[in-house]
């Protein structure tokens, strides 16, 4: 599919929005008034992911004139400046003061500092529809890159589509809105020359239109997007646009100029990238090839030996956990259905969600722990309108009222959605892009305090951040597809 066909949705213009006319250039015929949402993504390295997600605006224009001089090749409207970090200590540095004092700011920055819980019902509907019913595919998605689609939709927005996205993300208002947003996107957040956490965002106009300024000022200030304005026509702009996604992403993107996700009849694009790199804390012991008994058929994988002297085991509603820690702080958890229970059964029972966010919501059991959990790369890419449909406001894909432009209704009619998720000895790579244009036969008990759980069934994989923020959530039926 192509990145310009990704995202249509239409909506009405009012006239009165529109600037007066700078003279000699060519009038246009009225357009309609498009929302479109784009994206891409891609990953390297030990776990790096980059989220890419836009939301395109065509031109709003009628029989009038609205093209201004442009500045080349673009000018800055809002610029989101990074929190400054406690540098890791080097190699050799032995102070103890300078540890305590970067471990004491990377304690803080791992927690968010806002209320997760008021999310759980979110993720929940998302987890269900995203990964549930896929028969023997394996399936991934990001529920951070979801929420922040959305909470961003919150702040561009007014009126009804506002209140609903409010209601939805658990906010009584815009205030909370942001405050949630910023935490979230705090407690993600880590620079400090070991890792790097990024959630960059950014928004790219089309040089003479007059938007208002507040709506930038505030995604700059609780969002971290900047604001360039510029020729959307330009190989310049678009050059620049690139430069941002690639840097952005590690530059391991390489989105060139022909992928930029506007046309001439874009007037805003709202871009989102994420980037995650970690590795393991401890690496896995050792490989070698078991039998995996998918849904259709047993097959041959690879499984990875960890054993770990002192660790829990997790019990959910209907499935036991086992948490192996990233080098980043975070975990990638492994989720074993209960005997008789499957996968789907996990999702739709409303518990994941809660158990992955409220730590008080988990029992535990201290155990010498061995796991033997199957390598896998997955990936998954789809229009996920309809499952949007279903877990946001209705009102989102309906006419409502722009916060960037006033007098403008808009609507969104098409949002997909991409992820993939690789796991190795080393550590994980996970990629995800979205656009608004996982029977304990596995488990043994070999002696008192001591348990092996090989993961040779259908399982559920989730990434989440050190605050508990779900980053990537899988389903693995085959480790060999």
């Amino acid at each position: 599919m192509k990145k310009e066909d990704i995202f249509e949705a239409l909506g009405d213009i009012d006239a009165e929005v529109v600037l007066s006319a700078a003279p000699n250039v060519k009038k246009r015929k009225k357009i309609p008034f498009v929302l479109r949402i784009v994206a891409a993504a891609l990953a390297m390295v030990i776990i790096i992911s980059a989220v890419i997600a836009a939301i395109v605006i065509p031109k709003i224009m009628e029989d009038k004139n609205v093209i201004l001089p442009l500045p080349s090749p673009y000018r800055v409207l809002a610029i989101a400046n990074y929190p400054s970090m406690e540098m890791a200590p080097k190699k050799g540095n032995n102070s103890v003061k300078a540890y305590e004092s970067w471990r004491s700011d990377v304690a803080k920055r791992s927690k968010v500092y806002t209320d997760l819980n008021v999310l759980v019902p979110f993720f929940s509907d998302a987890a269900e529809e995203f990964l549930g019913d896929h028969g023997d595919k394996n399936v991934v998605f990001s529920p951070l890159s979801i929420y922040m689609a959305l909470a961003m939709m919150g702040e561009t927005s007014n009126g009804e589509v506002q209140a609903d996205i409010f209601e939805r993300l658990g906010v009584p208002n815009i205030t909370h809105l942001r405050a949630q947003a910023s935490r979230i996107w705090n407690g993600t957040y880590r620079d400090d020359g070991a890792i790097k956490s990024l959630v960059a965002n950014s928004i790219w106009l089309r040089d003479g239109y007059e938007f208002n300024q507040a709506p930038l000022d505030s995604l700059a200030e609780h969002y971290y997007a900047s604001s360039y304005a510029g020729d959307m026509d330009s190989e310049d702009f678009k050059e620049q646009y690139c430069k941002w996604i690639n840097e952005s992403s590690g530059n391991e993107f390489d989105m060139s100029i022909d992928s930029v996700p506007w046309d001439e009849y874009t007037d805003i694009c709202i871009s989102s990238a994420m980037y995650f790199s970690s590795k393991w804390n401890s690496i896995f012991e050792s490989t070698e090839k078991g039998i995996f008994h998918a849904k259709n058929a047993d097959v041959s994988a690879d499984f990875m030996t960890d054993t770990v002297k002192k660790d829990f085991v997790y019990y959910g509603e209907n499935f036991c956990a086992v948490a192996k820690r990233l080098e980043s702080l975070g975990y990638v958890w492994f989720i074993l259905p209960d005997e008789s229970v499957s996968v789907d059964d996990v999702l739709s029972s409303g518990n994941l969600m809660d158990f992955l966010i409220n730590s008080k919501a988990r029992e535990k059991k201290q155990y010498k722990i061995t796991m033997n959990i199957p390598k896998f790369s997955i990936s998954t890419e789809s229009d996920i309108t309809e499952k949007m449909k279903k877990i946001i406001p209705t009102s989102v894909f309906e006419n409502g009222t722009s916060a960037l432009c006033d007098g403008v209704n808009v609507n969104v009619s098409e949002m997909v959605h991409g992820a993939s998720l690789e796991i190795d000895e080393n550590g994980i790579v996970g990629a995800t892009y979205n656009a608004a244009k996982q029977f304990l036969t596995g488990i043994e008990y070999p002696a008192k305090d001591e348990i092996i759980i090989t993961y040779d069934v259908p399982f559920i994989v989730a990434v989440t951040s050190a605050a508990d923020v779900p980053l990537f959530l899988g389903v693995i039926n085959d480790p060999t597809k």
